[in-house]
């Protein structure tokens, strides 16, 4: 996920992430809102974005990340995420970009109505991970052990989707410290009381 998003931005692009329990309909509907052209999916949700995209004129490229030993065959157009990675580099053209250029394309949660696009330039993202950072290290730091005690060495749980603005963010400091970050698919209080035990 960040490795696409990160070549997305490089390239001038903007990321907009999706629950991966939307239904087809809620995927179309941000598609077009978003105007997107290229849909990174995995195996399992594959015919959801298959379903989606047929009302989706601007989609151009769906890119699929396998399953481990999966022998499904993908169907015609379908680009394997392999296939992406594997794939000779070639010369990309720089893209000059303006800190005022949109970057991400989060969506509400649709309480008040139907879910919208909350435009956030690249300004708008660095400055909330600036802040949280300045914010942690000035304040919770120095609380939370002696002062030989390095964060950075941590691990971090990210059990939020990171199709939400938080738990992106918190997936992208987790980055930026170099701490190792435990990816949940989901909570399950059992799996996360284990990690705890496992990676404190």
């Amino acid at each position: 996920m960040q490795c696409s998003t990160s070549v997305a931005l490089l390239c001038g692009g903007a990321m907009s992430g999706a629950s991966a329990m939307f239904t087809d309909y809620e995927l179309e509907r941000q598609f077009v809102d978003s105007q997107c052209k290229v849909v990174i999916t995995d195996e399992t949700h594959i015919d959801k974005v298959l379903l989606a995209i047929q009302r989706c004129p601007e989609v151009q490229t769906i890119i699929c990340v396998r399953q481990p030993r999966s022998t499904r065959v993908l169907p015609k157009g379908v680009v394997p995420w392999d296939d992406v990675v594997g794939s000779a580099v070639t010369a990309i053209p720089k893209y000059n970009y303006s800190a005022d250029d949109m970057a991400l394309l989060p969506y509400s949660s649709g309480t008040t109505g139907s879910p919208k696009g909350v435009i956030l330039t690249h300004k708008n993202f660095s400055t909330m991970l600036s802040i949280i950072d300045r914010h942690f290290n000035d304040y919770i730091v120095g609380k939370l052990g002696d002062s030989d005690w390095d964060y950075h060495d941590e691990n971090v749980l990210l059990m939020l989707p990171f199709y939400h603005i938080y738990g992106f963010g918190l997936m992208n400091q987790t980055l930026i410290n170099g701490s190792t970050g435990i990816i949940f698919a989901k909570f399950e209080p059992i799996t996360f009381f284990n990690a705890i035990q496992t990676y404190r």
